[in-house]
């Protein structure tokens, strides 16, 4: 602009209004970023504001050496408009907005400016306040607009790109780059719009020029970086984004990419202190608030996280992707009713949204409201009837509303396209057993601790079924093998006392019992089955003691009642016993009867 003020030719000098309007446009850059730039910040939204950037950086390149040239032609030639001019530290932005209205409001009452200042003018404000649309109208009538003019090229592809026309963007530039071949600004912004289509070998093409004019341009520097991130080629980006800012430390742009590069590593202290560097200089930058969310919450740091995405969501309250990603955090936090809370606003927004279906069905389970979570599984598989992880989560669903059949299918259906899901496979396993066929759930848990040694749910229920299947030896080292791996599993203590039991160990089933429930106070199983080994031992005082409890946390237990009837007897209180009985047959007709025919109450 100020090679053209001081152009000979007094026919290629701009007019009055066309200086003004760069003017401005360079004090609106200079500015704090606008609302809408601070509300973009996810995926292809975040290309907004680093193409802002991309702007600002090229304006302000050569601002501070036309500022002063430009502010005396500016007193000299816009007196009409009683504008005051106004130093760069000076509060620009509330200049900028108001003046720009000011100019549109100037114009419409104005003679004395031409048709074609009156277009220039009128779109260059426009520009500022982000009205695009009027900006290419204004831009298309104009009786003056040379189509092989670089510089005009340029600005319609900037204002196609931030309308999101990006084909119409690229023709603009690859219209100026015939013209200019070496042009940066023209290099700098097809690189990006290449990016953005994932042509990235064009692109870097492209930057690459730029780089070798000139070696320094940071930001053709952070371009080049976010190409190479882009194409996982971590290290290159790094150095780039690292020679970057040598050459401007205080590019939160830059630091935001070093940090998601570094969060690609999984070197997530890196991340997060680039992360912090970036919202150090730029407190409200959403896309380094996201990144160090989601930082955050890898590391485990979910409260952290969540004041992260608080922040984030004041800048885009509707945002259903931060929405549900909150959402999950709570649930991990367990705080399910600030979950659904989210959940429920993020569904609102996108209700075709599967995987948010499948998430507040988490949600719903951990509560223990399964018919809800069930419904929410079929309508995301309505969405998307093929979803592995929701036919995957409605058949552990089904599992927990006794639907074995159900579960079992979805299940198989699950294990036909991923065989070695351990879980899926450890659950299909547990409905075998509880359909009595206990070879297949025995080949489902062998199949499972193939994959998983260690896996101490296998191995425990794999010691069940040996121990159904009469194979006490080989249930005894499962058992025992849980318990080396974890030392407090209540659950081994209750099952390898239950065994004991059952070989006749009594004292030994006692010290697992009692060791069991040490650790869960509460097992009934393990407070049933002390108070029946007491009963067996003849410590009808002790067993009287852990039965009773037992029925308190499951009162229609029919074996419980079975064996409080077998002590009621023995105290010679026949109607208690009796009634005892009477109320186990509702639920187990069998257990009673083998009992009464064998004449006694033994499980």
């Amino acid at each position: 602009m100020m090679k053209k003020c001081l152009d000979p030719n007094s026919e290629q000098r701009p007019y009055a209004q066309e200086l003004f309007g760069f003017f401005d446009k360079m004090l609106g850059q200079i500015s704090n970023g606008s609302a809408e730039e601070n509300s973009e910040y996810v995926h292809n939204k975040s290309d907004i504001l680093f193409e802002l950037k991309l702007l600002q950086n090229d304006l302000n390149k050569n601002l501070q050496e036309n500022l002063v040239t430009t502010k005396g032609l500016l007193n000299s030639k816009f007196q009409v408009l009683n504008v005051k001019t106004l130093d760069s530290s000076s509060q620009a932005s509330n200049f900028t907005n108001d003046i720009n209205s000011r100019i549109i409001t100037y114009l419409e009452n104005s003679k004395e400016i031409d048709e074609f200042d009156s277009y220039l003018t009128n779109k260059d404000a426009s520009y500022n306040l982000n009205q695009y649309r009027e900006y290419l109208i204004n831009f298309g009538n104009s009786p003056r607009i040379n189509e092989v003019d670089v510089s005009s090229l340029i600005k319609r592809s900037e204002a196609y790109r931030m309308l999101g026309q990006y084909e119409e963007s690229l023709v603009d530039l690859n219209a100026a780059l015939n013209i200019e071949p070496n042009n940066e600004l023209a290099l700098k912004y097809r690189a990006e719009i290449y990016r953005r289509f994932r042509r990235f070998e064009e692109s870097l093409s492209d930057i690459n020029k730029v780089l070798k004019i000139d070696k320094d341009n940071a930001m053709a520097l952070v371009i080049r970086g976010v190409v190479y991130f882009s194409l996982g080629r971590h290290e290159e980006s790094l150095t780039d984004l690292d020679r970057s800012l040598e050459i401007k430390p205080d590019n939160p742009f830059a630091l935001t990419y070093r940090g998601e590069n570094y969060f690609k590593l999984c070197n997530y202290e890196e991340a997060l202190a680039n992360y912090n560097g970036a919202l150090k200089i730029k407190p409200n930058h959403a896309v380094a608030l996201f990144g160090r969310g989601l930082t955050n919450c890898l590391s485990s740091r979910y409260k952290n996280s969540v004041e992260d995405f608080e922040k984030v969501l004041e800048i885009d309250p509707n945002n259903a992707d931060i929405l549900r990603i909150r959402g999950r955090i709570y649930s991990e936090l367990g705080q399910y009713e600030n979950s659904l809370v989210d959940l429920n606003k993020a569904l609102e927004i996108k209700s075709d949204n599967a995987l948010l279906y499948i998430i507040r069905s988490y949600t719903y389970d951990q509560l223990g409201i399964y018919k809800e979570s069930l419904a929410d599984l079929n309508r995301a598989l309505e969405i998307e009837p093929n979803n592995l992880d929701a036919i995957y989560e409605r058949g552990l669903i089904y599992h927990r509303l006794c639907a074995f059949n159900e579960s079992l299918s979805d299940l198989n259906r699950l294990l036909e396209a991923n065989p070695d899901k351990v879980e899926a496979i450890s659950t299909r396993a547990d409905i075998y057993r509880m359909f009595g066929q206990l070879e297949e759930s025995l080949k489902d848990f062998n199949k499972v601790l193939e994959i998983a040694p260690n896996d101490i749910f296998a191995l425990g229920n794999r010691g069940d079924t040996y121990k159904m299947l009469g194979r006490y030896e080989e249930s005894l080292v499962d058992f025992n093998r849980v318990l080396e791996i974890k030392s407090d599993d209540a659950f081994a203590f209750g099952s390898r006392g239950d065994l004991y039991k059952k070989l006749g160990r009594y004292e030994e089933a006692l010290i697992d019992f009692i060791r069991a429930l040490e650790i869960m106070p509460n097992d009934a199983f393990a407070l049933r089955n002390c108070g029946h080994t007491y009963l067996i031992l003849g410590h009808y005082s002790e067993a009287y003691a852990y039965i009773n409890k037992s029925l308190e946390i499951e009162p229609n237990n029919a074996f419980a009642l079975v064996h409080r009837a077998h002590l009621y007897d023995k105290f010679m209180l026949y109607d208690e016993s009796l009634a005892d009985l009477n109320e186990a047959s509702k639920t187990r007709p069998d257990l009673v009867r083998r009992l009464l025919m064998a004449g006694k109450c033994d499980r």
